[in-house]
């Protein structure tokens, strides 16, 4: 087993025997019971999106959005129904865990990329699978820990890992592509450390400081810096309610950040005045300190992603983001930086 899987057991394990300490996962018992559906529905939400796109690398078409699209609102049912009984420890929260899969999603996409050649897809195709079968594997580890109450299986991680490990020895072995089995592992084992904390715990119970637990209605568990717990900052709190997270709400404006931590405050802009509300490529808005507002690119496959980005007056490629008029400061992998025509 790799370190990337035996931190996330002790993540586990650790919440277990807390939870099972007080009681509160005692078998069977309707929090757990909620507990264990939330991370299936998570897991099986990865595993399908990560289906799709392999779906999409071995045809070398574009992403099906229908079939992301049905992953996204089995997700939604699935812990609308888990939260029917009331006894969840965390309600609310099925956009939070769908944004934190999107994102797993995302950067597992970026190691296993589907490459030039029919081969290349082939074997991102098959990585992209064995990749969602770990995620539906190591979620049924974890729901079946949880609702023992005892410690996860270490047998049953790592039958999941020799599967995972076996599949991409064999996508390799049939024509290599990008994408190293620990680096992925690693991606995976984080991704369901995180939803055993989600399902698990409130924001309140998370250490301060670190204040990674869930919070429900769209909020985001951070730092009260006047009471020095971890609190829930919620989107339909005033925005200067929710400093330093900065995401409450206001009357046709944006919710941001003036001064630095901890003695700043939120703020409601004027819509158009932030440099990020654009638009491309003339990015007059506003930025903090003396930063200022450039229009950036990423080349994506199959296009551009244009964005007004704020950035220090430097040349581009010098630590800044300026260039030469009609051209743009354009970012390739690796952090590499070139002015490029626009």
């Amino acid at each position: 087993m790799r370190e990337g899987g035996r931190a996330t057991l002790a993540v586990v394990a650790l919440l277990v025997t807390t939870l099972a300490g007080a009681g509160a996962l005692a078998s069977p018992d309707p929090t757990a019971q909620c507990a264990v559906a939330k991370i299936a529905a998570a897991g099986r939400r990865g595993t399908q999106d990560l289906t799709c796109r392999a779906t999409a690398a071995r045809r070398n078409s574009p992403v099906d959005a229908s079939c992301v699209a049905r992953a996204e609102n089995r997700l939604a049912t699935s812990y609308a129904r888990a939260e029917q009984g009331g006894a969840c420890l965390v309600t609310g929260d099925a956009g939070a865990t769908e944004t934190l899969v999107a994102a797993f999603v995302a950067d597992v996409v970026a190691q296993i990329p589907p490459g030039a050649s029919d081969t290349e897809r082939q074997c991102a195709a098959r990585k992209l699978r064995a990749t969602g079968r770990k995620v539906r594997g190591e979620a049924k580890c974890q729901g079946a820990a949880l609702a023992a109450g005892t410690t996860v299986d270490a047998e049953c991680i790592a039958h999941v890992e020799a599967r995972f490990d076996a599949a991409f020895a064999r996508a390799d072995a049939a024509g290599a592509c990008a994408g190293a089995a620990a680096t992925v592992e690693g991606s995976v084992d984080n991704l369901m450390a995180q939803l055993v904390v989600s399902a698990t715990t409130p924001c309140a119970g998370t250490p301060f400081g670190i204040c990674n637990g869930a919070c429900g209605d769209g909020g985001v568990c951070a730092p009260d810096l006047g009471t020095s717990v971890c609190a829930c900052f919620l989107p339909t709190t005033p925005c200067g309610g929710t400093f330093p997270v900065c995401n409450g709400e206001c009357a046709g404006g944006t919710c941001r950040q003036t001064g630095t931590i901890p003695f700043g405050a939120c703020t409601c802009a004027p819509p158009g005045t932030l440099c990020t509300d654009g638009p491309f490529p003339t990015c007059g808005g506003a930025c903090s300190g003396t930063d200022s507002c450039f229009p950036a690119r990423a080349p994506l496959l199959g296009g551009t992603d244009d964005v007004c980005s704020c950035g220090s007056s430097a040349p581009c490629g010098s630590g800044g983001l300026a260039c030469p008029a009609g051209f743009v400061c354009t970012v390739f992998p690796g952090s590499t930086q070139s002015c490029l025509p626009l």
